[in-house]
């Protein structure tokens, strides 16, 4: 009797076991993702960091028709003599290269940037006086040939992709002048004596300026730029080639201050 309970209780139990196993499987099953970190990223979207590289084309034009002249007697080639310059030219075509590297801070942007470029800007200045027994003209032309800066850049982001910038720092340049003062002696009838002077020369000096950039893609991007540069002076000291004696140790000087003002669209590749 007691075998036969054993035997039901030992029944009872097993279908117990397997009827647990197949009620959880008619239970429906839900996923559930692993978590994901909650947090936003300060500045996300396009960044500025990284080198790049492109190039540059605009316009320049002369800022500077200061043109003075000084004689080594105090006769001849002084300022208040010929009271002022006629100044022609001073502008052109301009356009080079550029290389640099930006390092973004949030909405700020920090970096660095050097650049050397073409540039065809041609100035003539003319002034003369007559004092009724020397007639006297002088013609001053300079040239800037080329020109380079080594600027720093500090920015902002208002916008994803746009950025506004200040930059300034050294700047360079090669200028080719010459200068020729004509002296006639009407009323002695002597033929011209002509006093005349070269200099060419790397100037150096300081820019300052600004501009907006916007990145076309992730890798491109696009520039409008305007830059003031300030150049040291011009100074040519004239040699005597007449043939009056007594004024065959004179010397002129001419002088004049190169500054220019340029404005540039650029095209620069992120790497």
């Amino acid at each position: 009797m007691r075998y036969r309970s054993f035997l039901s209780l030992a029944a009872c139990a097993a279908m117990a076991m397997f009827a647990v196993p197949a009620s959880a499987a008619d239970l429906p099953f839900t996923s559930q993702p692993a978590p994901v970190p909650a947090f936003t990223t300060v500045g996300s979207g396009y960044n500025w960091t990284g080198f790049y590289a492109g190039v540059n084309a605009g316009y320049g034009w002369n800022n500077s028709d200061d043109v003075s002249v000084s004689g080594s007697e105090g006769f001849f080639f002084n300022d208040a003599a010929f009271g002022g310059f006629n100044t022609t030219g001073g502008d052109g075509f301009t356009g080079g290269a550029q290389v640099g590297y930006n390092y973004q801070i949030g909405k700020f942007v920090v970096g660095a940037e050097a650049d050397i470029n073409y540039a065809d800007q041609e100035t003539k200045s003319f002034g003369s006086l007559g004092s009724g027994i020397f007639n006297e003209s002088l013609e001053f032309r300079s040239e800037l040939e080329w020109f380079g800066t080594v600027r720093a850049r500090v920015g902002f982001v208002p916008v994803d992709r746009f950025l506004v910038y200040a930059t300034g720092g050294l700047a360079y340049g090669s200028i080719d002048a010459s200068a020729t003062d004509t002296m006639t002696t009407a009323r002695l009838g002597r033929s011209a004596d002509v006093w005349t002077g070269t200099e060419s020369d790397t100037k150096f000096g300081w820019t300052l300026g600004g501009g907006a950039e916007y990145a076309l893609t992730n890798n491109v991007t696009l520039r409008a730029e305007a830059l003031y540069v300030d150049l040291e002076d011009t100074k040519i000291t004239g040699t005597y080639t007449g043939d009056i004696d007594i004024l065959a140790e004179d010397t002129f000087t001419a002088k004049a201050d190169n500054k220019f003002t340029v404005l540039r669209a650029g095209l620069n590749y992120k790497f």
